[in-house]
């Protein structure tokens, strides 16, 4: 099988790369390649053996060459964020829509989407939510793209073009330069309080599970495909007593200051109005206070039953993975934040 890992620069696509490469020779695939803007953040994937090819997914043009010759594309690629409006988020849709067509005309047989679980926060405190739940509105721009996006990849699943969807839950570990690696950088600047009163629960996804999910689903029967699965350690935490473990386990000290939700919202509202002509989402808004003060986790039993799903890293396993590699990074470039 020749795969092609669209978004493969980033840590879900990076790691996903890795993986395929280490197990090349027992696991069925023939050739990976590369499909991103970054040459120097593949280059150990090229050196271990993955071709690289440089672009603008939402090219049609360049989607279709980077889709020549491939059997099966998984489609990492796009832009996340939390609130703001949905033309900052268009190119999820633009790339999707590029990667299917391409895809299809490719003679790829095998479609594989990361999506987002974001289509499930109603701004209630809910456990176990299964693939099939829909609020009545979808919250910010981010959430509206990537629902579009995900039931575009579902609808385009047919016989000879299979498709999965997968849902992951705040993915961490080696090379997280987007979540946890922003809580930090917040600590060490004195701005990160805890919102509302704690105790809210929340998912992680160990990248390496994220990884295994994704070969899994690079290798699902055709039976299991047109489906959407959520990804996940299956162990909730507490959100904020876990950020406070991964505060401490890099040697700062637990976030003791807090802020009532309503201030926050508040506050929210006041960033979004500044940020309202800006070509970036604000860096709090109220859906980011609800997000974090509110209580969601994830059922993975489609997932275990369908795909054959089983995290073998646990949020401890995770939590050691992502300070090692951060601490690393740290001493290779002091006063930089890792990349």
């Amino acid at each position: 099988m020749r795969v092609l890992v669209a978004g493969g620069t980033g840590m879900i696509g990076h790691r996903f790369a890795e993986l395929l490469l280490a197990r090349e020779s027992t696991s069925g695939i023939d050739a990976v390649r590369i499909a991103g803007r970054n040459r120097d953040a593949a280059a150990d994937l090229v050196d271990a053996g993955a071709e690289f090819v440089a672009g603008d997914l939402t090219d049609p043009d360049f989607a279709r060459s980077a889709t020549e010759g491939m059997n099966a594309v998984v489609h990492a690629a796009g832009r996340s964020g939390l609130g703001g409006p949905l033309r900052l988020y268009q190119v999820n849709i633009d790339i999707t829509a590029a990667l299917l067509d391409a895809a299809r005309r490719a003679g790829a047989g095998r479609f594989v989407h990361i999506g987002s679980p974001s289509m499930y926060f109603d701004r209630t405190n809910r456990l176990d939510r299964a693939e099939d739940y829909r609020p009545e509105r979808l919250p910010d721009g981010y959430t509206q793209s990537k629902a579009a996006a995900d039931r575009m990849v579902l609808d385009a699943n047919s016989a000879d073009f299979t498709t999965i969807s997968l849902r992951p839950r705040f993915v961490t570990g080696r090379g997280d330069n987007y979540l946890l690696t922003r809580f930090i950088a917040l600590r060490r600047a004195g701005i990160l309080r805890r919102i509302g009163r704690g105790g809210n629960l929340a998912d992680f996804t160990a990248a390496s599970n994220q990884a295994d999910a994704m070969l899994l689903a690079l290798k699902a029967p055709d039976a299991a495909c047109g489906e959407a699965y959520n990804i996940t350690n299956g162990a909730p935490v507490e959100l904020w007593r876990f950020l406070d473990e991964v505060m401490v386990r890099i040697g700062l000290k637990p976030i003791r200051r807090s802020i009532p939700y309503p201030l926050a919202a508040f506050n929210g509202l006041v960033m979004e109005g500044l940020f309202a002509f800006s070509n970036r989402a604000p860096g709090l808004s109220r859906l980011s206070a609800q997000v974090l003060s509110s209580s969601m986790t994830l059922s993975i039993e489609k997932a275990r039953a369908r795909l054959g799903y089983a995290p073998r890293q646990s949020n401890a396993g995770m939590l050691e993975e992502f300070a090692r590699w951060y601490q690393a990074s740290r001493r290779r470039t002091p006063g930089l934040r890792p990349r």
